[in-house]
């Protein structure tokens, strides 16, 4: 009965160790399942660090590209609104009060245009006209100056003959031998018919 005793209290210890042994194992298997676990956890982690640092960039990207536009539009809209208050205090002096007044206005500075543009065409026909009677006066000028030329020519030539026949005759000028020349062409008128 001892025997037994002592066989119930191996086995019971045997037992118990192999409960605690398992348990270990349990434990064991539980702690790998974890490692694994963290391990897959880890990598997850790692992934996503991976996929945020590339999101967060992308979205960096896309805030200053964003920044950048809005910047841009910001200047044109505050040029624009600077054009427009120009434009607004360069309204509020002007020459007239009403439309109708501003209107009467270049209505009646069209037709100062019109009558300018009337007076400068009239001008240009007068001109023309002038222009085509100086030239006229400047052929007839011409024409005059030449004949001059042809006279002064022939009055140098006859001139010449003039000289030669005083000459020829012995007469010591014109006024001398003018009482015989007006002498024969009175005889010549007597004696035709």
């Amino acid at each position: 009965a001892q025997k037994r005793t002592g066989e119930l209290s191996i086995a019971e210890q045997r037992r118990s160790t192999a409960e605690e042994l398992q348990k270990k194992i349990d434990k064991i298997n539980e702690e790998e399942e974890k490692y694994q676990q963290r391990e897959k956890l880890e990598k997850m982690l790692a992934q996503l660090e991976t996929s945020q640092k590339a999101i967060a960039e992308e979205e960096s990207q896309h805030l200053v590209s964003t920044k950048e536009a809005l910047d841009h539009k910001k200047q044109t809209t505050e040029n624009t609104i600077i054009v427009t208050r120009t434009t607004l205090k360069t309204l509020s002096n002007l020459s007239f009060s009403t439309w109708k007044e501003a209107g009467e206005a270049r209505l009646e500075a069209t037709e100062t245009v019109a009558n300018i543009l009337n007076t400068i065409k009239k001008a240009e026909n007068n001109k023309k006209k002038a222009d085509s009677e100086v030239t006229s006066l400047q052929s007839a000028s011409k024409t005059l100056v030449e004949a001059l030329a042809n006279q002064e020519k022939d009055e140098k030539s006859l001139r010449t003959v003039l000289d030669e026949t005083l000459r020829k005759q012995r007469f010591e000028s014109v006024e001398e031998m003018l009482p015989l020349v007006v002498g024969e062409v009175r005889l010549r008128e007597k004696e035709t018919p």
